[in-house]
């Protein structure tokens, strides 16, 4: 077997691992319908049919191809990996939406690509969804929150080389501590604690089992998938929304910062550039939503104190919870909630965005480029921001890396934007929608529906893909593979030559 082919053989083998994890993920939604009053064939098959062929898909891949299972796995092997892996598990997902729901395959790809990628966005009808599909909704947010790559490597262990290629493939370069597999084990285990903690606070501010359990997934994921057309609107208690604050900081936290924070560390919270910048805007935003929700200012004090607030951290967060329709927003407001979207949440955390760090990095350099104008020359400015566990300086390499996706990342939202305005929709709906899916937020203006054009809706797919994965991981990913093919190609016309 040549080069390539042992290669690939080794992702396959990796690919096993993950379709063994999400074959186990279907489970609970397939106990429900198993034990329901009154059990619907179809339902069982639907969380059956892809649970029992990802679990022997991925233990015939691991046996098969158990002797690459040292293969290097580098940076660009990860990519691939990566870009492979998760496509083949959404589009595994999908399958309870397309038989038991009875979606075409576009809309149930949609709906489990939302889900994975923590984005939120929704084309069903929640009112006459059962429990079984709402909770297998909430459960992809939560694994796809975590990360493939850090649930497998706490499930099971993986030689440190390779795990590490393939957490800075899914965007989790950083470690807690040096082991890799520690690492993600720990931060499996502190996403395991705000879980539970979620559960039990907002099943003590009122909400049922259910409702408790579906939305501290989608809150810590920082997903947004609601059990409710109302969304968190739902409940008229100032205890519920801000339990849902919390999980929705909590999300949106560099795990770095949260472990430093859970071992006793307070003042790594305070210090954090990102904490200061979360802070900043969302008072900020908030203050503005106050004072220019609606055009007339009608509604009470206290309810537009409440949802400025809570939109502001929603918007932000990535999360995409809402207590307000947006399409009572005016166009301010929306603008507000757009900027907010773009520059989303926290690094190495579940929410999405280009991340506050980078934002950070890029006023700090331009801040830096000025006063370097009005300084003497040869004079040398020590610039750094304080992230994690402690300064991290700013080199020309790093500098070049956040300018250069900073650039890619608006570039794309100005492409999709334009593909969904042919569909006839305006320029800040078209602009808040793409926002909202290139940055897995969630929020709508209107325009994500079942009967929105089909376009429209890949379009917004290949946007929360980017989105979730990081847009240079996708784009090394493909370019690896379209390069795989072209090596491929040539090793056999000259072997077929030197024959």
């Amino acid at each position: 077997m040549n080069e390539v082919l042992r290669k690939y053989a080794g992702i396959l083998y990796y690919i096993g691992y993950m379709s063994v994890i999400g074959s186990f993920l279907f489970l609970p939604s397939l106990m429900i319908c198993v034990f329901a009053k009154n059990p619907d064939y179809t339902n069982i098959m639907a969380f059956w049919i892809p649970s029992l062929s990802l679990l022997f898909l991925g233990l015939l891949l691991r046996v098969v191809f158990s002797k690459y299972k040292n293969e290097e796995i580098n940076l660009y092997s990860g990519a691939v990996l990566t870009v492979f892996g998760w496509i083949w598990i959404i589009l595994i997902s999908a399958l309870p939406f397309s038989i038991g729901m009875k979606l075409p395959f576009h809309l149930a790809f949609f709906e489990s690509m939302s889900g994975w990628t923590t984005t939120g966005l929704s084309i069903i009808n929640v009112s006459e969804t059962t429990q079984a599909y709402l909770l297998w909704r909430s459960i992809m947010q939560f694994a796809g929150g975590a990360g493939l790559a850090i649930i497998m490597l706490s499930a099971f262990g993986i030689q440190s080389g390779c795990g590490s290629s393939i957490m800075e493939a899914e965007g989790r370069s950083d470690k807690m501590i040096p082991n890799v597999v520690s690492s993600a084990t720990m931060v499996m285990r502190l996403y395991v604690m705000y879980a539970a903690g979620g559960i039990f606070f907002l099943r003590l501010a009122g909400m049922n089992f259910f409702d408790g359990i579906t939305h501290t997934f989608a809150a810590i994921s920082t997903g947004g998938f609601a059990n409710y057309p109302e969304s968190i609107g739902f409940w008229d208690s100032w205890l519920i929304y801000f339990t849902i604050l919390v999980l929705m900081f909590l999300g949106s936290l560099n795990f770095i910062t949260a472990y430093e924070v859970f071992h006793g560390r307070i003042r790594a919270l305070f210090k954090n550039s990102e904490v200061r910048l979360f802070a900043g805007m969302v008072f900020l935003s908030s203050f503005s939503l106050f004072f220019f929700m609606n055009k007339n200012n009608a509604l009470p004090l206290a309810y537009r104190l409440k949802v400025a607030l809570f939109e502001s951290v929603s918007g932000l967060t990535t999360t995409g919870f809402n207590i307000h329709d947006y399409g009572k927003f005016n166009e301010i407001s929306l603008a507000i909630i757009i900027l907010l979207m773009i520059v989303g949440g926290g690094a190495y955390s579940t929410s999405g965005g280009i991340k506050q760090i980078r934002i950070i990095v890029v006023l700090k350099e331009l801040f830096y480029h000025v006063k370097q104008q009005l300084l003497p020359k040869n004079t040398v400015q020590s610039r750094g921001v304080y992230y994690g566990r402690g300064v991290q300086w700013m080199n020309g390499s790093m500098v070049h890396k956040i300018f250069a996706f900073v650039f890619m990342y608006l570039f794309l939202l100005s492409l999709g934007t334009l593909i969904i305005m042919t569909a006839g929709y305006s320029f800040l709906d078209s602009f808040f929608e793409f926002a909202s899916s290139l940055g897995t937020v969630g929020l709508s203006v209107g325009i994500t529906a079942a009967d929105a054009p089909a376009y429209v809706l890949w379009t917004q797919i290949v946007g929360m893909f980017l989105g979730r994965l990081e847009i240079f991981v996708v784009l090394i990913g493909v370019s690896k593979i379209y390069s795989d093919i072209r090596k491929y190609k040539h090793y056999n016309l000259k072997k077929v030559t030197d024959n």
